[in-house]
């Protein structure tokens, strides 16, 4: 069995500011240097590494550039990691596409696996609010103070 490392240790994980404006331009990216990545990953003795979709963005017009980093340090890109929640109706076709993008460019560049993680939860509402869950329930009003006891 040959064994990879993911580069998530160079950076830690960050996700692409442009998340907060649009869904299906978010991206996770290890923040540090891959080309030490891939070096110092190489160099621990491993044989390939997972990268998040992300860190693929800077070579998605280059991917040549990317395969011959990985070359050049004797590794494989044995997988890319992307995330979606699933959870919300009206956002998965962007979330579709982006996953749908991160596989082109995983494949382009050479990945043998897509990893698709997250499923997040949705937040629990309460059944005297609104639907939106906010305004929270009342504790009191005018009225009927909040009891002290």
């Amino acid at each position: 069995m040959r064994i990879g490392y993911h580069s998530i240790s160079w950076g830690g994980v960050v996700g692409d500011a442009t998340g907060v404006t649009s869904v299906k331009d978010l991206y996770y990216r290890a923040n540090g240097s891959m080309e030490q990545a891939f070096t110092d990953i190489a160099a621990a003795g491993y044989a390939g590494t997972e990268l998040f979709d992300g860190n693929l963005v800077p070579y998605a017009d280059q991917p040549h550039e990317l395969r011959a980093l990985l070359e050049q340090a004797g590794l494989e890109l044995v997988s890319v990691y992307t995330g979606a929640n699933f959870v919300y109706d009206e956002i998965l076709p962007d979330e579709l596409y982006r996953i749908g993008r991160a596989a082109e460019m995983a494949a382009t560049a050479g990945a043998q696996r897509l990893v698709v993680g997250g499923g997040a939860r949705r937040a629990p509402v309460p059944r005297t609010s609104t639907t939106s869950g906010w305004p929270p329930p009342s504790t009191g009003s005018p009225t009927s103070p909040r009891s002290t006891a």
